[in-house]
């Protein structure tokens, strides 16, 4: 199976358990279709689609009609979900928002999704939806900086990142973690340095501005 096409079985088990435990609206596609593979089921709510057919395997054209009318309910252009997917394939990053005119701004951040071995193979993005005040621009920006560095971590550098983020001391995170506390220190060198900060305190700053997206 080529791996660049489509994801692995084990990553389509891990989608399909996400899509029913996140709460973010997001959806997935692997690299060179144009198809959603998998969906959160509040992605499915949003646009008022199937989430189960989705998922079972088929996927979903981001050309269905079925998608162009959620759209429209939104009060978002028909083509609009299209126009976001296909100016999406460079990078990782954070596309312009869209305001309809209820009030609403749409947002969507994209990211790439490797295999184990570092290929990349699918894309996964993120819809907000925000009704109240907005959040400015330059820290939307930061956020999204955020975003991009968190996801440059290994699972087991995210794992002592939520402990450490916790407040806890390096011998806590190290029982916690079943490893030394010199293994824990290593770890939480390489985690500062790709995101670029020099204190715990900065550190936590990233983790919570990360955390504005799932928010917004």
């Amino acid at each position: 199976m080529d791996s660049l096409q489509q994801p692995s079985s084990n990553l389509n088990a891990i989608l399909r358990a996400i899509s029913i435990a996140c709460s973010d609206a997001w959806s997935y596609a692997p690299l060179e279709e144009s198809i959603i593979r998998h969906c959160s089921r509040r992605w499915a709510e949003m646009f008022g689609l199937d989430e189960n057919a989705i998922n079972s395997g088929a996927g979903l054209s981001i050309h269905d009609p079925l998608i162009a009318e959620g759209c429209v309910r939104l009060g978002l252009p028909a083509n609009w979900l299209v126009h976001e997917l296909r100016h999406a394939r460079d990078s990782s990053r954070a596309l312009p928002e869209t305001q309809t005119e209820s009030g609403k701004t749409y947002r969507t951040t994209t990211t790439v999704v490797f295999d184990d071995g570092g290929r990349p193979i699918g894309r996964l993005w993120i819809v907000h939806c925000e009704a109240a005040i907005p959040i400015p621009q330059a820290v939307w920006h930061r956020a999204v900086e955020a975003r991009q560095e968190l996801s440059l971590l290994t699972p087991r550098e995210s794992d002592i990142l939520s402990l450490v983020s916790a407040g806890l001391t390096n011998k806590v995170t190290a029982q916690q973690a079943g490893i030394s506390e010199k293994t824990v220190e290593k770890h939480r060198a390489s985690i500062m340095r790709k995101l670029g900060v020099r204190s715990v305190a900065e550190l936590i700053r990233r983790v919570t501005e990360a955390d504005l997206l799932t928010e917004a």
